[in-house]
């Protein structure tokens, strides 16, 4: 929308009416959508019953998750400024089990490298991975990990070009970690062919930062 208003800004004349058109379209459906997920907020506080069975149904109601998070953290923020304490506890409860419901969506590999890209320590981030790999699981772990850790670096990629993202940045600590997940296997499992399967991963990571070089 943003790429739009710019746009309108540098068209003159009849040029302009498509693009207004357009822009008052989406502006609709998004004021369509704020309410609608407003009204769903309402329903969840007045509902009674088991809550986070309530916040489920809600969940796989919405096209996205990303309207009913904003208008919480909106009125969260509302609620905390007008010093209403009680409207602040039952929003953020609601806040925090959603986080909660779709944090539970994520696979295990996905949280455990979310934590250690923003651990800065090495120590720590290898007593979390060491943990990880010694847990009993019928899962493939390394070549989970090894996916999860080339995923990490197309997202990165993808984002290159976008203010405020350092791309260098970002590569540097996922090799970092992947340092990490080399030495914690290691401690917990010595196997020649998951050092082979980490050295892989390791490839298109170091062939991104030189290109960066």
């Amino acid at each position: 929308m943003a790429a739009l208003q710019l746009q309108l800004a540098q068209t003159e004349g009849d040029a302009r009416k498509p693009i207004q058109r357009l822009l008052g379209s989406i502006q609709k459906a998004m004021e369509s959508r704020m309410a609608a997920v407003t009204k769903d907020i309402e329903a969840l506080m007045q509902s009674s019953g088991n809550i986070k069975e309530n916040i489920q149904e809600c969940l796989q109601k919405q096209e996205s998750v990303l309207p009913i998070i904003a208008v919480l953290q909106m009125n969260i923020a509302r609620a905390r400024k007008a010093e209403n304490e009680q409207l602040d506890r039952a929003l953020t409860f609601l806040y925090t089990t959603i986080n909660e419901e779709l944090e539970s969506k994520v696979p295990m590999v996905n949280r455990v490298l979310s934590r250690c890209l923003s651990t800065e320590d090495a120590e720590p981030r290898r007593e979390l991975l060491k943990a990880y790999f010694a847990e009993d699981s019928e899962e493939d772990k390394p070549q989970l990990m090894v996916d999860a850790l080339l995923g990490l670096v197309k997202e990165a990629q993808a984002q290159k070009g976008q203010k405020g993202f350092d791309l260098k940045g970002a590569l540097t600590r996922i090799r970092e970690v992947a340092l990490d997940v080399g030495v914690a296997q290691g401690e917990v499992c010595e196997d020649e062919e998951v050092s082979e399967k980490l050295s892989e991963a390791m490839g298109p990571l170091t062939d991104a930062l030189a290109d960066l070089a």
